[in-house]
Formats: C-alpha cells, structure tokens, sequence
C-alpha cells in the first residue's frame, strides 16, 4: 500500500461515489480505525473523503490536474477537526505532522507509478 501506517484497507475494487470503507492505520504509535466515505468522484479530475469517526475527523480533497509535460499534479487538502480539547491544543503539531507524512506517500504513490508497479 503507498499509505504509510496504513495496516488493513476494507475496499480494495474500484472507487465509486458513495463508496463507505475502512482503513486501520498507525497514527503516532496508536492504531486508529477511520469509516470513510467518497463523497465526490469526478474520474481523473477530483476525490472527496470524508471520515467523522474516532477523535479527529477529517475531509481529503484530491485535485487532479494534466501536466504539461505528461503526468498528473496533484493537490491534496486536509481539514481536521478535534473532538478533545488536548488535541486542539495539539493542532499545528498534528498538522504539520500529516502535512509532511501526506506529501512523502504521494512521492511514494509517483515513485510507485513511475515505476511502473501495479497496486494489488
């Protein structure tokens, strides 16, 4: 898998709008369960994820956009919310923490693809 931290995925077919999965995934030393859902699915254009389980919730926008010189760019936004007041308290940390893991497993996922490595 090209997530890093990521221990067991539910859905591994093709993405659809609607589609409810799983991930567990090691957060910081702790195993985190999110329930996902695609909420928006424009093939080869835009992905919405969003999770409001566990105690922080999130949305994952991915725009992808052709690049000039073959390839794709992509641009990932996170929104977060804390249910603990302690991690609230923790924010810049926890984001700047997803900031750099996010951007190390899309160079991954363009290694990967580069490659020429089929995901299974």
């Amino acid at each position: 898998m090209w997530v890093s931290g990521m221990l067991r995925i539910s859905h591994t077919g093709t993405m659809t709008e609607g589609l409810r999965y799983y991930t567990e995934n090691t957060v910081a030393g702790t195993v985190s369960r999110y329930d996902i859902e695609v909420t928006e699915l424009i093939p080869n254009k835009r992905i919405v994820l969003v999770s409001e389980t566990g105690m922080i919730t999130f949305t994952a926008d991915y725009d992808l956009v052709d690049a000039p010189e073959g390839g794709t760019h992509v641009t990932c936004r996170l929104r977060f919310k804390f249910r603990n007041f302690v991690l609230n308290l923790a924010r810049p940390a926890i984001e700047s923490m997803a900031r750099a893991r996010v951007q190390t497993d899309l160079e991954g996922l363009n290694i990967i693809l580069k490659e020429g490595f089929l995901l299974e």
